[in-house]
This record gives structure tokens, C-alpha cells and sequence, in this order.
């Protein structure tokens, strides 16, 4: 296989990783927002368990204002996804940087061609 089929098959790869199961960064914890329940807010149950908040409960609001278990929605967006079970609101993640990867691929394949053309 020539440098560029090898090129033009990494690319096709990197597009087609799965990048939906992306975790949450450090800077995307930030993010996240401990408040304390009252009775006279609007939503009664987390949606994650369905179980009803208690008053004074410390919760977690994401910037979607989206609100939640502390330790489910922490449970969900460490292990999952970093994004709002709810509505899909995109928390910053960790995840593979296709743009770096790809911008790499492309500087190997230009120096391979230019040390090709230099020895041609």
C-alpha cells in the first residue's frame, strides 16, 4: 500500500470512530453546578431515577439548567456521556481530537513526499 492509500484509509477511519461515548473533563465538571432543592421549583424528580428531591437536597444544575441527583447525573456524565440526558446539551470532554490527529497524518504525508521527490 502506497503513502497515500495508508493516508486516505487512517482518514476514513478516524471519521468513522464512534466519538458518542465521550467522558467529562475536568473543565467540563466545572461546569456543573451543586444547588440546594426547594419544594417551590418546578421539577420534582430527578429525571434520571424518577425519585422525588427532598428539600434542602444538595442537586446538580447544568448549564442547560437541567437538574438532577448529584451523584447520578456525576455517575452519568463520568461514565457515559458528557452531555445532558435530557436535551443533549454538550459538556466540555475528553475525547480523541480528530482535527490534531488528522493535521499530524497530513504533515507525515507531505514529508514523506517531499523526501521522495528529493531522492527521485
Amino acid at each position: 500500500m502506497n503513502n497515500y492509500d495508508d493516508f486516505f484509509e487512517k482518514t476514513l477511519k478516524l471519521l468513522l470512530l464512534d466519538d458518542t461515548n465521550k467522558k467529562i473533563s475536568a473543565e467540563g465538571l466545572k461546569q456543573v453546578k451543586t444547588i440546594k432543592y426547594t419544594d417551590d421549583m418546578k421539577l420534582k424528580k430527578c429525571p434520571i431515577d424518577l425519585d422525588y428531591f427532598k428539600e434542602n437536597e444538595d442537586i446538580s444544575e447544568l448549564p442547560c439548567r437541567h437538574k438532577f441527583k448529584k451523584e447520578l447525573i456525576l455517575k452519568w456524565l463520568k461514565e457515559q456521556q458528557n452531555c445532558c440526558p435530557v436535551c443533549r446539551y454538550e459538556l466540555l470532554g475528553e475525547g480523541i481530537n480528530i482535527e490534531k490527529i488528522l493535521n499530524l497524518e497530513i504533515t507525515t504525508l507531505l514529508n514523506i513526499t517531499n523526501l521522495n521527490s528529493m531522492l527521485d
